[in-house]
């Protein structure tokens, strides 16, 4: 049960704060039976209103998608005289993230009714997750203040679970475990929290916010005769997981993509030669477009129909460089990354969330050359800017992988520089000015320029020539 706080003492707690989360949770369940595993979760979010300017709150969402299906949803106003209003309307349509064509992600919208100060937002809704590699993270805060945030655990005895806990303020975090005849019960509270800060550019949340990753290790069935089923015990089942999804693409001899890389590199004498060419022809003439569609957002789509099309995605691209490659026998691997948005290692979470990219590696010379061609006008060589750093999972075969470090540009072959020439002329101030792009800043405006129409063109290049 729910008890109803106390308006006053909150109002007098939070005094700047229009509202606040007095309950936020979800529990997570992992049942194994009839040799089968289940896996759900269940939220629970209380927003208790303390001012009547609060009404920018009562809109809200819940996201779903191929993964994780919505099984049951109620929304409700509870009125400071314990009624309820419920919420009748659902809207669902799609979420599209900037320069996404088409994600399976989407969202039922509502607005609760009758807020007013002292009436309480309740949202209550169960989900399905159909892979159990994707079980997602726990944020114990909000865009709100929380009063108390709660995630639980409930796996069965078959199944073995592991987590890790990232962010600052882990010490507000109070863990604890039990068992039952049937299950093993993990908890992690915590209360009195901060509400999230969004800062543009910056990945703020994932890197500093206290939050959990729960992940399923193996399950062992209880039929003696069973072995049993790893999920992502170490980063190896993880690889074994990509490598499988990609399979049939890799290693499908295709006619049509090994007369496309003959032509393009039958005048070229080095490995190196040949590389380049085909890393520009994919640049120029495949359109990046990403789609996020269930395994579609996984699985390459075939190189030749990519190549027909003339577009793809991040994986469609740098599977088809590496088929390229591979035609016409230049050491070629494909490389998972995360971009910097992300904070985590596969050293240390083998799950899927680590990454959201797909590139291409060569071996040229004893030393790989990562290869991204969703980035337009980006050198050959030179490794996209959102990767610097990062640690990435290079395929080798079956169960043969690498783990790899993406390297930083160095400072020197990053350049800006401009300078400016005045004089003064019969009481006018003239002058010339000129702009050395090097780099990562080239490859920036070069993108911008070409990207629009020809009276846009003139305006990026004045605001180069201001800066």
């Amino acid at each position: 049960m729910h008890l109803f706080a106390q308006p006053t003492t909150l109002v007098e707690k939070y005094p700047h704060a229009k509202a606040i989360c007095t309950q936020k949770s979800k529990t997570l369940s992992l049942t194994y039976q009839h040799d089968r595993l289940q896996c759900k979760a269940t939220y629970y979010t209380e927003v208790l209103h303390l001012s009547t300017q609060s009404s920018s709150y009562a809109n809200e969402s819940v996201n779903f998608s191929q993964f994780h299906e919505i099984t049951s949803l109620k929304a409700y106003t509870l009125l400071p005289n314990k009624k309820k209003i419920y919420v009748k309307d659902f809207v669902t349509r799609s979420v599209l993230g900037s320069n996404i064509f088409f994600d399976d992600l989407k969202e039922k919208s509502f607005t609760f009714p009758a807020i007013s100060s002292g009436a309480k937002t309740v949202v209550e809704y169960e989900e399905l997750i159909k892979e159990p590699r994707l079980l997602g993270r726990y944020y114990f805060n909000s865009y709100l203040p929380v009063e108390k945030s709660e995630f639980t655990v409930k796996v069965s005895h078959e199944v073995k679970v592991a987590y890790k806990l990232f962010g600052e303020n882990q010490a507000k975090i109070q863990f604890k475990t039990y068992k039952t005849p049937h299950e093993t019960i993990y908890q992690w509270t915590a209360e009195n929290l901060a509400p999230l800060k969004n800062e543009e550019n910056t990945a703020r949340q994932s890197q500093d916010e206290p939050h959990l990753v729960v992940y399923i290790e193996e399950v062992k069935s209880k039929l003696p005769t069973s072995l049993p089923t790893y999920y992502l015990k170490n980063l190896s089942y993880l690889y074994e997981w990509y490598y499988e999804l990609s399979k049939a693409i890799l290693t499908e001899e295709n006619t049509y993509i090994k007369n496309l890389a003959d032509s393009l590199t039958q005048s070229c004498k080095t490995d190196r030669e040949k590389a380049t060419v085909l890393y520009t022809w994919v640049q120029q003439y495949i359109r990046y477009i990403a789609f996020e569609d269930g395994l579609g957002g996984l699985v390459p789509r075939k190189p030749e129909d990519v190549c027909k099309k003339r577009y793809g995605d991040c994986k469609d691209m740098a599977t088809l460089l590496y088929m390229l490659a591979k035609a016409v026998k230049i050491p070629a691997y494909l490389v998972w990354v995360g971009t910097r948005t992300i904070p985590y290692r596969y050293d240390e979470l083998p799950v899927p969330i680590v990454d959201n990219h797909l590139i291409t590696a060569f071996c040229l010379d004893n030393h790989y050359v990562f290869a991204d061609a969703t980035a337009d006008y980006l050198p050959f060589g030179m490794p996209s800017e959102f990767i610097q750093g990062k640690q990435g999972l290079l395929g080798i075969g079956y169960k043969q992988f690498e783990l790899v470090q993406i390297p930083m540009l160095d400072a020197e072959k990053n350049l800006y520089y401009d300078s400016l020439s005045l004089k003064i002329d019969s009481n006018k101030v003239q002058g010339t000015g000129k702009v050395y792009l090097v780099g990562y800043p080239i490859t920036k405006a070069k993108t911008m320029y070409y990207a629009v129409n020809p009276t846009s063109k003139k305006n990026i290049l004045d605001k180069k020539m201001l800066l």
